[in-house]
């Protein structure tokens, strides 16, 4: 069977991870695959923020938490050890198509590594829209991009790490 079918047909969302942090060198990988998604004109409008310090990690957690309105030490991500975060040009008219193409190609890419990942779409609500683009402007992240020009409209957020469930009899 052609290996990337296999993929397709294997991965599964993964809601339980353990904290041992992903090789940089896999997650490199990871966002290098989202780099290779189908995109309109070509345009590669999204960019990814890996957040891998766990206190920012910890302080995106808490600002989910707030605005899920879930309880205080609830983890929405999962426990997972890295947010990966695409973003997109607010100003470009297919930027929630090209982000779900990039974070399709993550989740594989996660996948084929032998890593779990959850896509979980949270940025739409305003408040996100405005967390991530003060995170993206901030001295703690590496990005391409200007913040004021970013989009939670495609704000989608996966976690990687090496995961603790077997679903549907498939090990991550």
């Amino acid at each position: 069977m052609i290996e990337i079918i296999k993929a397709m047909m294997e991965r599964r969302s993964i809601s339980k991870f353990k904290p041992e942090m992903p090789h940089k060198e896999q997650i490199e990988q990871i966002i290098e695959a989202g780099l290779y998604a189908a995109n309109g004109r070509g345009k590669q409008a999204t960019i990814t923020v890996a957040v891998t310090n766990k206190a920012l990690r910890d302080q995106l957690a808490k600002a989910n938490c707030k605005i899920g309105g879930w309880d205080d030490g609830f983890d929405p991500f999962y426990s997972a050890p890295v947010i990966l975060i695409v973003l997109a040009d607010k100003s470009w008219p297919i930027r929630v198509y090209d982000g779900s193409l990039v974070m399709g190609n993550m989740l594989l890419a996660a996948h084929s590594l032998g890593l779990g990942s959850i896509w979980i779409h949270r940025a739409k609500s305003a408040r996100m829209e405005r967390g991530l683009s003060r995170l993206v402007a901030s001295d703690q992240c590496q990005s391409t991009g200007r913040a004021d020009t970013l989009s939670g409209q495609c704000g989608y957020v996966a976690s990687a790490g090496g995961c603790e469930t077997t679903y549907q009899g498939v090990t991550q």
